[in-house]
């Protein structure tokens, strides 16, 4: 009996051992209740790792937009570098070429004045050697032009052919003398000169593009009182202005200024700021030009009213006025005169007349008129003046 108890002992022993290395029996799920009330089976670690298990979905891949190009940075605006040119060698009178046509308009306003304009017609020429100066004004009366009275307000033409040179002054007549002493009487060299301007620009400021002046194409500046070495010389208190230099031949071709001064005027007493304006064109430049004679005036005679020795030299005329040089003896030119004045219609008077010796006198009537003929002998020939008598 005990014997049989052991074995049975043994035997319960093992199938624990055995019960303990399966991992004992598989137990129950346990059943979970719903919000329903119904039951369900809770999932099971398998179900778990069935669905751990299950392939998972492919990520959808997020749209890239295309690259585009990056914008270029906006430049900062840039201001050009202004351009300055020097202008102080530049030769700017129409004598600078082999012939040429200017004009130069003025015009001169004051505060309480009518405006006064002076207009100069130019030619000039070298081959054959010629130059006009034609000169007339608006708003200018005899009365109240400045040091030039009825020249000024009449206007002129003064003309230089040849070795002779002519001034004809309207209802004044025909002045002429030698071309040699015109020092100091043409009027361009006192009343205006291109020159005067541009001797003194050192800064003109160059004016883009191009311009076409007066048929040439023109290189622009501008001019104020900032491009002048000095102004002391145009005696002027502002100016500013443009002129124009030829592209091909760098020479003026035109020069617009406007300025104003103390006594920017042809009125006599006028002091207070005045307004000045000037152009200056220049044309035809090297173009063949006839100077003519200005009218009323005689190439054969110079002008002269009176009779004059075919070998006179160093001729000058105007109004009741003649005088030259000759090679002549005085007797020579007295016989001359005695012959040529009655030819003329001039009558001799002989009371006051010399008609002898180096120095004569020769005094000759005509139509109420008295002139007397002066000669002036010597051993290198004579003088001679002829002049009309009050």
């Amino acid at each position: 009996m005990r014997k049989r108890f052991s074995w049975i002992l043994i035997i319960l022993l093992l199938l624990s051992i055995a019960l303990v290395a399966c991992g004992g029996a598989e137990e129950e799920t346990p059943a979970v209740e719903d919000s329903a009330g119904e039951t369900t089976l809770a999932e099971t670690d398998d179900d778990t790792a069935a669905a751990d298990n299950s392939e998972a979905p492919k990520p959808t891949a997020t749209p890239v937009p295309a690259p585009t190009d990056t914008p270029e940075p906006t430049p900062e605006p840039t201001v050009a570098e202004e351009e300055f040119a020097d202008l102080t060698a530049l030769n700017a009178d129409v004598e600078a070429f082999n012939s040429a046509i200017a004009q130069l308009t003025m015009t001169f306003s004051a505060d309480g004045q009518p405006d006064s304009v002076v207009i100069m017609d130019m030619q000039f020429s070298q081959d054959p050697p010629g130059e006009l100066i034609a000169m007339r004004t608006e708003g200018v009366s005899a009365d109240d032009a400045a040091g030039a009275g009825a020249l000024a307000a009449g206007g002129f033409t003064f003309a230089t052919i040849g070795d002779t040179a002519y001034m004809s002054v309207p209802g004044e007549g025909c002045f002429s003398f030698s071309s040699a002493e015109t020092d100091g009487m043409d009027p361009t060299e006192t009343l205006f000169s291109p020159s005067d301007f541009t001797s003194e620009m050192n800064k003109a400021r160059r004016i883009r593009p191009n311009e076409t002046i007066n048929g040439i194409e023109t290189i622009h500046y501008q001019f104020d009182e900032s491009s002048f070495i000095t102004t002391e010389e145009l005696d002027l208190a502002t100016i500013n202005g443009d002129i124009y230099i030829a592209a091909d031949g760098g020479y003026l071709v035109r020069m617009v200024a406007e300025g104003t001064g103390p006594d920017m005027t042809m009125m006599d007493g006028v002091t207070e700021a005045n307004l000045f304006r000037m152009e200056y064109n220049v044309m035809q430049v090297n173009e063949p030009i006839e100077i003519t004679l200005p009218e009323g005036c005689d190439a054969d005679s110079g002008g002269a009213e009176y009779p004059i020795a075919e070998d006179a030299a160093e001729l000058a005329t105007f109004v009741g006025f003649a005088s030259y040089t000759s090679a002549m003896s005085a007797d020579e030119l007295g016989a001359f005169y005695q012959e040529a004045m009655p030819a003329d219609g001039w009558t001799f008077v002989a009371e006051g007349s010399v008609t002898t010796g180096p120095f004569q006198t020769h005094i000759f009537t005509r139509d109420g008129e008295q002139v007397t003929v002066s000669i002036f002998g010597s051993d290198e020939g004579s003088q001679v003046l002829i002049a009309a008598d009050e």
